[in-house]
């Protein structure tokens, strides 16, 4: 079905305000109300549009109503903010790109620091970070706050 779904025929159902990220009504059919807004929560956090008998994710509907195609990869969520949809705060990363702009870190870590481990054989945290596909040693420290401030420096460089 989402194959199916031609910029035109979403251009003249629902109106995306790039602004504020939401998308609304412009035409009335069953069930619409012209100027409502429209979407749900998805359980993963995100909004969700119903339209033409499927289930979008309203960053990549966003995306694609804005530059007439669909993502080519991920859409990652600048500000980390699942429900913020403006076009600005989307951009269409690689899935390593995307997973590095996580804000926590995984449940088995023990630092308490994202990309952040602690090396007991040498008493130092370990900096490291995933992308494209390899892993980029950052460096060893003596904390762990020495060692994140690591990762974030490299993390804003992507």
């Amino acid at each position: 079905m989402k194959e199916n779904l031609s910029h035109e025929m979403l251009t003249e159902n629902v109106f995306y305000d790039s602004v504020t990220g939401t998308f609304v009504w412009n035409k009335k059919g069953k069930n619409r109300v012209v100027g409502k807004a429209i979407g749900r929560k998805h359980c993963k956090g995100y909004l969700q549009v119903w339209f033409n008998g499927c289930f979008y994710m309203a960053h990549r509907l966003a995306w694609f109503y804005v530059y007439k195609k669909w993502p080519n990869q991920y859409i990652d969520h600048i500000n980390e903010n699942k429900l913020d949809n403006r076009i600005e705060n989307l951009r269409d990363v690689s899935h390593s790109v995307n997973l590095a702009n996580q804000k926590n870190p995984q449940r088995n870590n023990t630092s308490g620091y994202r990309g952040v481990s602690y090396k007991k054989r040498i008493a130092k945290f370990h900096a490291q970070i995933f992308v494209n596909k390899k892993y980029n040693s950052l460096g060893y420290f003596d904390s762990a706050e020495e060692a994140h401030k690591a990762y974030l420096k490299f993390k804003e460089q992507i």
